[in-house]
């Protein structure tokens, strides 16, 4: 991985009668951005609810990668989904689960995972 350049916690929840609490955290690295919830009940397990993509230094974690032909990516997905291929376009499935692009130029140059997280 890389450095943390910083954290931002937004939110602490203690879960009354099974005595835990979980943290959310935004995690932000050079180019990568990640929505992470960790519980003080199992230290080495975590959640990313979502994972944002802006440096192509992150292309070994995703299929897609910033500066990938963005009409490329759109037709990987069969033309379903919103698609703006001048800024963006969403595909989302159920219960939120989803892939965000942004592109310029018809170069894609932001990944955004959405992660159900029940």
């Amino acid at each position: 991985m890389s450095p943390v350049l910083s954290r931002q916690i937004y939110n602490v929840t203690h879960v009354e009668g099974l005595d835990y609490t979980y943290l959310e955290e935004v995690v932000y690295f050079k180019g990568l951005t990640l929505d992470v919830t960790t519980f003080s009940n199992d230290p080495k397990r975590y959640m990313i609810a979502t994972a944002e993509i802006r440096d192509p230094a992150w292309s070994h974690i995703s299929p897609f990668h910033i500066g990938q032909n963005a009409a490329t990516v759109h037709a990987l997905f069969g033309g379903i989904g919103n698609a703006s291929l001048a800024l963006r376009a969403d595909y989302f499935g159920e219960a939120g689960s989803g892939i965000y692009f942004e592109s310029q130029a018809d170069r894609v140059t932001a990944v955004k995972y959405h992660c159900y997280t029940g």
